[in-house]
């Protein structure tokens, strides 16, 4: 209703939750655009942030997909410059292009259903793409009980075991394919 209400070019998917990397692949097959930005519901785009994106891979052309740093905050307060940020390997910072989404595959969640994107950017880079991180802190992170990220949860955490996994069993295929 909210949406509606908004009169935007706004298409919503629903579906059963089956994970953070399913909705994220069933949103991006339907795009057609040349480019897909991400954003998990909690958190918060920087005004700058696609300007940015769209600039430097204007500029480097060669260049598959850019990342920013985010800022991690709780609650409802995002206003806390001094609060934790670093680089943010993420859905919610990602612009990349759609070839290469197209080349890589789903984003798969794992048990757990932590650690998806770890192995979805693993697969990017295992597949000769280049990614960028700018040095900008563009997006912010909300932490919040509930959320898939809150603090450390051993079930939750099996997804971080399994994508390891997974990874070494590519790079022992990947050699034994190469020798």
């Amino acid at each position: 209703a909210v949406i509606d209400a908004m009169n935007l070019p706004v298409t919503v998917l629903r579906q059963d939750n089956a994970g953070p990397g399913s909705a994220t692949t069933r949103g991006i097959a339907v795009l057609s655009t040349p480019l897909i930005a991400t954003l998990d519901a909690d958190d918060l785009w920087l005004p700058d942030k696609i300007e940015q994106q769209l600039a430097y891979l204007g500029r480097h052309p060669g260049t598959a997909g850019v990342f920013t740093h985010w800022r991690t905050f709780r609650g409802d307060s995002p206003d806390l410059p001094d609060a934790a940020s670093g680089a943010g390997w993420s859905r919610t910072t990602m612009m990349i292009r759609q070839e290469v989404v197209q080349s890589v595959g789903p984003i798969i969640d794992p048990p757990g259903g932590r650690g998806e994107m770890i192995d979805w950017i693993a697969r990017v880079r295992e597949a000769g793409f280049l990614l960028a991180m700018l040095d900008d802190v563009l997006a912010l992170r909300r932490i919040r009980p509930g959320s898939l990220s809150y603090g450390r949860d051993p079930a939750r955490d099996r997804g971080y075991i399994q994508v390891a996994r997974l990874a070494m069993q590519r790079r022992a295929q990947n050699k034994a394919g190469s020798s």
